[in-house]
C-alpha cells in the first residue's frame, strides 16, 4: 500500500506541474490542489509519505519559478508575482508543521499506550498472584482450623471422651490432613512441575483411563464417547492429560448431581493438525456471569469444604503445557490439542 501512495503522490504532482506550466505558471488556479497532496499522502499513507509529498510540491514550485532557466515555455515571472511563490511556500511549510506535529503526537500517544498496557498487564499478574495467595491461605486455613479444634478438644476432654468420640476426632483430623495434601497436589499440578516427559499417546486410551478412574470411585454418571476414528495420535504426558480429562469428568458429575438424567457426551473431532475433545453434560451449564472466572485458581461454585476449586485451573494449565487450549462455549468444555504428525 505504501508504494502505491508514493507512486500516486508523484503522478499527481507531475500532472499539476505540467498543467501549471501550460496554463498560467505560478498563477495557475490548479496549483491550489498542490496544498492537499501532502495531507492526503499523510492521511492515506504515513508521515514519510506526507514528507515525500512536501518535497515534490517544493520541487514543483521551484521548477515553475525557475522555468526560464530550465528552458520551459512559460512566461517569465515578474518581481510583483513573487508574492504568489511566497504564499505557496508558507502554506506548504504550514502543512509540514502540521504533519510533523501530528506524527510526534501519534508516537507519544503510542508510547504512553504501550506503557499503560505494560502497567495493566503487571497489575493483572499481581491481582492473579494475590487471588491465588488468598485462595491457598483460605483453603489451607479451613482444615487447619478443624485440626486445631479437635486437638484442643482431645487435650481438654481426653479422659472423659469415649473411644468412639476420640476416633471421630482423629478421623476428622485425618480428613483435614488429606484435604491439605490434595491442595498441595493441586498446586503442584497447576505449576506443571514433574511432568516433563512426553510420549506418543492415543486420545482414546487417555479418555478410557480417566473414565475408568471415575467409575472405580463409584461415579454414577453415564459417559458416551462419540468418535469417527478409533485412533487419534498425540504427543504428551499421559498423567497430565489423564488428570485433565478426569477433572472435566468430575466437573460434569458435579453439574449433573441433581439431575434425573445424568449423561456426559464426549465428542472427538479432528481438523487439520489438531484434535478437539468436547465435553457436554446434561447439566444446566455455566452461568454467563461466571464464564470469565471458571479457569481461575480456587474459583468454585460449590459449598465450602466440598472441592478445592483448582480442577479447571489445572485443566487450563495442562492444555497450555501441551500447546493447546481449553474453552467453554454452548454448554461444552472444548479441549484443543495438536495431533502427532509423525
Amino acid at each position: 500500500r505504501s508504494e502505491i501512495i508514493y507512486i500516486a503522490t508523484f503522478l499527481v504532482v507531475f500532472f499539476l506541474f505540467f498543467r501549471a506550466v501550460y496554463t498560467e505558471g505560478v498563477r495557475a488556479p490548479i496549483l491550489s490542489w498542490l496544498y492537499l497532496v501532502p495531507l492526503f499522502s499523510f492521511v492515506l499513507g504515513s508521515a514519510k509519505a506526507g514528507l515525500f509529498g512536501i518535497f515534490l510540491s517544493f520541487t514543483c514550485l521551484i521548477a515553475i519559478s525557475l522555468s526560464s532557466y530550465l528552458g520551459l515555455e512559460v512566461q517569465n515571472i515578474p518581481q510583483s508575482e513573487a508574492n504568489y511563490i511566497l504564499i505557496n511556500i508558507q502554506i506548504i511549510l504550514m502543512i509540514f508543521f502540521i504533519i510533523v506535529s501530528t506524527e510526534r503526537y501519534r508516537r507519544e500517544h503510542i508510547s504512553r499506550l504501550n506503557q499503560m498496557k505494560t502497567e495493566i498487564a503487571m497489575l493483572e499478574k499481581m491481582e492473579s498472584l494475590s487471588q491465588l495467595s488468598r485462595g491457598i491461605a483460605h483453603e489451607i486455613n479451613n482444615p487447619l482450623t478443624i485440626m486445631y479444634g479437635n486437638i484442643s478438644r482431645l487435650k481438654k476432654k481426653m479422659k472423659i471422651l469415649t473411644p468412639e468420640e476420640i476416633n471421630h476426632s482423629l478421623d476428622r483430623m485425618e480428613d483435614s490432613i488429606n484435604r491439605i495434601g490434595n491442595i498441595v497436589s493441586s498446586i503442584q499440578s497447576f505449576s506443571g512441575k514433574g511432568f516433563d516427559k512426553f510420549d506418543n499417546l492415543s486420545i482414546h486410551n487417555i479418555l478410557n483411563g480417566a473414565i475408568g478412574n471415575y467409575q472405580l470411585e463409584g461415579g454414577g454418571m453415564e459417559i458416551k464417547i462419540h468418535s469417527e476414528l478409533d485412533f487419534v495420535p498425540i504427543k504428551g504426558n499421559f498423567s497430565m492429560l489423564n488428570r485433565m480429562f478426569y477433572h472435566l469428568i468430575l466437573n460434569a458429575d458435579e453439574a449433573t448431581k441433581n439431575k434425573n438424567e445424568r449423561i456426559l457426551d464426549i465428542f472427538i473431532k479432528t481438523f487439520g493438525e489438531y484434535v478437539r475433545i468436547e465435553f457436554e453434560d446434561s447439566g444446566d451449564g455455566v452461568k454467563p456471569e461466571e464464564r470469565n472466572k471458571i479457569f481461575n485458581p480456587f474459583y468454585t461454585t460449590n459449598s465450602a469444604g466440598e472441592r478445592v476449586g483448582m480442577g479447571l485451573a489445572i485443566c487450563y494449565q495442562i492444555s497450555q503445557i501441551h500447546q493447546g487450549e481449553i474453552t467453554y462455549s454452548d454448554k461444552r468444555f472444548i479441549v484443543t490439542l495438536p495431533l502427532r504428525t509423525s
